[in-house]
């Protein structure tokens, strides 16, 4: 530790201890420091640790922001949407049908949560769950504004009746295969995010009125079109076009 005292108009010298057991530390020169330019110059590049043995390399940090930025666009098929980043299916949806998506942003309240109650219903349609007995009158009540009834009480027991059903009784005991596939998100001029492949639809689609009951209208319609979407899978197309009818978005 070196120590500068100071108790007067008159500069004492400097002091360095002696250390027990280490003594008196090397008297080093302070650097000097560097011009504030060059700092700026230096600042401007980052160095990329190489993988698999391969040597670092050195690039300028407004290329990389650059590419950042171009990937974002490729993700959101265009700028980034403010109004939908919060949203898990938001970039997804922008990315599969970019006027779709706009025109949700700018839809009024009671637009979005037309949308909200029809994602619902298309999902359910699509999931075979909208004729069945105890789910037509939870719809019915979604559209009046009334509270749903049971089994929609809560998602646990809404789920629990559909896999009584789906799968019969004593379900707990089910064992279910999980498998996990690292797979590369990066976004794909053709690829379709909403195809989850094999799952069970109408477990999927069971979601989907508890979203559209949401009490912001933005996130109700996107949460609700979003798991409609999923529900569509590899038919998402089909989805989009209905909604584009329904809401008068074509061209």
């Amino acid at each position: 530790m070196r120590m500068w005292p100071s108790g007067g108009d008159e500069v004492r010298p400097s002091l360095q201890w002696d250390m027990p057991g280490y003594g008196v530390p090397v008297d080093e020169p302070i650097p000097e420091p560097i011009p504030r330019a060059q700092r700026d110059i230096e600042s401007t590049w980052i160095t990329i640790d190489g993988e698999n043995g391969e040597p670092s390399s050195f690039a300028q940090i407004s290329d990389l922001r650059a590419e950042a930025a171009e990937r974002e666009r490729q993700e959101w098929g265009g700028d980034p949407m403010p109004q939908l980043e919060r949203f898990q299916s938001g970039k997804d949806i922008a990315r599969m049908d970019r006027p779709l998506a706009e025109a949700v942003v700018r839809m009024n309240v009671p637009t979005l949560r037309r949308l909200a109650f029809w994602a619902a219903v298309q999902a359910y349609e699509y999931a075979g769950l909208a004729d069945r007995d105890w789910v037509r009158p939870a719809l019915n009540a979604m559209h009046v504004g009334q509270q749903l009834p049971e089994p929609f009480g809560n998602r646990t027991t809404a789920f629990e009746h559909l896999h009584e059903e789906e799968f019969g009784a004593g379900t707990d005991n089910v064992q279910l295969e999980v498998k996990v596939e690292i797979v590369d998100r990066s976004p794909q001029p053709e690829s379709n995010p909403f195809d989850h492949g094999n799952i069970h639809v109408p477990s999927y689609a069971l979601n989907a009125i508890f979203d559209a009951l949401e009490s912001d209208p933005l996130t109700a319609a996107v949460n609700a079109l979003g798991t409609a979407a999923v529900t569509f899978g590899k038919d998402i197309r089909m989805l989009f076009a209905r909604a584009r009818v329904e809401f008068d978005l074509e061209d």
